[in-house]
């Protein structure tokens, strides 16, 4: 019983030793990290931002957007039913993969 007590406290003993040299490397690269990081700058107060045209015009095209481009869309493409998801693509890609166009 002794042999077996033994066989189970050395390992057990062996893993705290471990956990303690992990967490003194732990600190050490911690105040290692502060001694080098040096002082931060100091926080500047930011001027509220005024918007400029570009943005405003951006904000006016993503209202009207019907598309991610500024091309027309193209009237071939229409919505497809295709086994059990819906996808777009040109009404003849639809019908060829066994789908049901719409619109």
């Amino acid at each position: 019983m002794r042999g077996l007590l033994t066989t189970l406290m050395a390992p057990a003993l062996a893993c705290l030793q471990l956990g303690c040299f992990v967490l003194d490397e732990l600190d050490a690269g911690s105040a290692e990290l502060k001694r080098r990081s040096g002082t931060p700058d100091p926080v500047k107060p930011v001027a509220e931002a005024q918007p400029d045209s570009k943005t405003v015009d951006l904000s006016k095209w993503w209202r009207s957007a019907r598309s991610l481009t500024s091309e027309d869309s193209d009237a071939s493409i229409v919505r497809c039913d295709l086994a059990g998801s819906v996808q777009f693509m040109r009404d003849a890609d639809c019908q060829a993969q066994g789908g049901r166009p719409q619109g």
